[in-house]
């Protein structure tokens, strides 16, 4: 129909060109006009339709606490309606456990192997595109909020972004490290920013600064990146919320206070009721986030843009409440800290009710935005578009892939590096350690050592999914032994990805960060514990978590 329309079209402006010749010009001006309104119809239609797409990104949330994924005490109403009303993949994964890298491969659509920002030192690389420049290229309006500093500007979350704030009360760590400062001067500073970062209550600011620009300054097009750090450690809900679910009578020593500084209270044999306490606390958190997105949801309702928002929900990871005697995430690949909620919401346009099984990656969500609203196709992504899933299609059936860079404050020489590939119901892990050098620390370069790799395959629809390897009992089935290989083949694959495109490593940061990791600052406060026994139940990654947060609790809602 297409066709024969711009055929037709065509012919008519022929015929009018023909007659404006000894006509009147105007009849000419109008034919064109025509024909290129027919021709590009549906996409000035897509260029000037309101809409607004908004990437909601919640920090360390574990979906099964989540309603919307069974979480029986129901914690997030406004999630869970987005859920009911939307599509929810119920088999989504992060590409790593940590803010940082995380984060960045939802900007990206790029695993860490490819967009290179592996540690707290590495920044964007320029030849890398993001999703502000994507959507603004677009014709959208950037507005990105975030309440975290791995979240903060100086990584290259901001590249295309029109508009791109903290919105935290205190300034970050990025903010105030200054040239020259020594050694005592910089652990100072980041003692007194990361407690800082972990004790602010944020969401509410980050609603009413997102509502300050839909309300006071709207535009028809807009693309917003909202990040909610509250779920994060350390635990201190407001009172309306943390009643919700913390027992009245519980009188034991988990405030929620300096979480990870309390290894003598929070650690693998702390009372059931303690543990108890740290989960409901934990939730209580999520359901203060949820009523801020709330709030959102209804400034958007009382505008009448609601029904022209486009809505994706995720989490950049996971938390781990000691299922492998670990607490906390940036240890290992487990499924606690890999496992993410992922919901999109679109009225009309999203079938509502579905729920998809189909595994699926962080790298994900940008393809899948930028299918939906029309935008070019982008060369430089890795993921794949979630579209046809939600269409009643099919997609890709490709691995999905999850990378960690352990480094010890302990070792000088080495680090671990962990990567994980699900396929179906299986999933692969492999454990190694890396030789460094000085020349090498920065970029993650250095030889693997062959004799200290460990290896593990598990039935992720076992009722202890990883519990079991299953080279170990099952070394004969194919579809086991065939994970190795089918790990070297994804490997080869974004090595292929790379070089078409001349991609070089990751950058050492304009920040003069270097230092601090030798101040043992790991970003997550995570050191290393003794080395795990070949096969046992937490060896995909033990450690021992400490940390220097500290910050009043609020007695008030925001």
């Amino acid at each position: 129909m297409a066709e024969s329309s711009s055929a037709d079209a065509s012919n008519s402006s022929d015929s009018s060109a023909a007659e404006g010749s000894s006509g009147s010009p105007a009849a000419t001006l109008l034919a064109i006009l025509i024909a290129v309104s027919i021709l590009g119809g549906a996409w000035w239609f897509t260029r000037s339709e309101k809409l607004n797409v908004l990437v909601i990104s919640l920090d360390t949330t574990r979906p099964d606490h989540l309603g919307a994924y069974g979480a029986e005490r129901a914690p997030t109403p406004n999630l869970d309606r987005l859920a009911r009303e939307g599509t929810v993949f119920e088999n989504a994964r992060t590409t790593a456990p940590w803010t940082l890298p995380s984060h960045m491969s939802l900007f990206t659509g790029l695993p860490p192997e490819l967009h290179g920002v592996r540690y707290d030192w590495h920044r964007l690389p320029p030849d890398r595109r993001a999703m502000g420049q994507m959507f603004r290229e677009g014709g959208f309006r950037t507005v990105g909020l975030y309440t975290a500093p791995y979240v903060h500007q100086n990584f290259g979350f901001a590249r295309g972004m029109q508009f791109y704030e903290a919105a935290t009360e205190g300034a970050m760590l990025y903010d105030r490290m200054g040239p020259g400062m020594d050694a005592e001067a910089q652990q100072l500073l980041v003692a007194e920013t990361e407690a800082q970062s972990h004790a602010e209550v944020t969401s509410a600011r980050v609603a009413a600064r997102m509502n300050f620009f839909t309300k006071h300054n709207p535009v028809d097009r807009n693309f917003f990146f909202l990040h909610f750090f509250d779920p994060h450690y350390d635990y201190l809900p407001p009172p309306s919320h943390r009643a919700v679910f913390v027992d009245p009578e519980y009188a034991g020593p988990i405030s929620g206070r300096q979480v990870m500084a309390r290894s003598d209270i929070i650690h693998a044999d702390m009372p059931p009721a303690d543990l108890q306490q740290l989960k409901d606390l934990y939730d209580a958190e999520l359901r203060f986030t949820d009523a801020q997105i709330g709030k959102i949801l209804d400034q958007l309702e009382a505008s009448g843009d609601l029904e022209n928002t486009l809505i994706v929900i995720v989490a950049d990871h996971g938390e781990a409440f000691f299922e492998k005697d670990l607490f906390g995430h940036r240890q290992n690949l487990g499924e606690e800290v890999l496992r993410i909620p992922m919901i999109f919401w679109w009225p009309g346009r999203i079938a509502a009710g579905q729920r998809i099984d189909t595994p699926v990656s962080l790298i994900d969500v940008l393809p899948t935005l930028l299918d939906l609203t029309d935008l070019p196709e982008e060369p430089g992504i890795y993921g794949k578009s979630l579209r046809p899933l939600m269409e009643g299609g099919s997609a890709p059936d490709v691995p999905v892939t999850s990378l960690l860079d352990f480094i010890s404050p302990n070792s000088t020489d080495s680090y671990a590096r962990f990567q994980s590939l699900v396929y179906r119901d299986l999933k692969y892990l492999r454990m190694d350690r890396v030789m460094w050098s000085p020349e090498t620390r920065t970029d993650f370069g250095g030889a693997v050592d062959p004799a200290a790799r460990l290896e593990f395959v598990y039935d992720l629809s076992a009722a202890e999914p990883e519990r079991e390897n299953l080279l170990t009992t099952r070394p004969d089935d194919p579809a086991v032994a065939g994970m190795r290989e089918r790990f070297e083949a994804e490997r080869a694959r974004r090595n292929a990805f790379a070089v078409e495109r001349h991609w070089q490593a990751a950058v050492v940061g304009n920040v003069e960060l270097g230092d601090l990791s030798a101040l043992g600052y790991l970003g997550e406060d995570v050191n290393a514990g003794a080395e795990p026994a070949a096969g046992s139940a937490t060896s995909a990654g033990s450690a021992t978590s400490t940390g220097t947060e500290s910050g009043p609790d609020t007695d008030e809602d925001p």
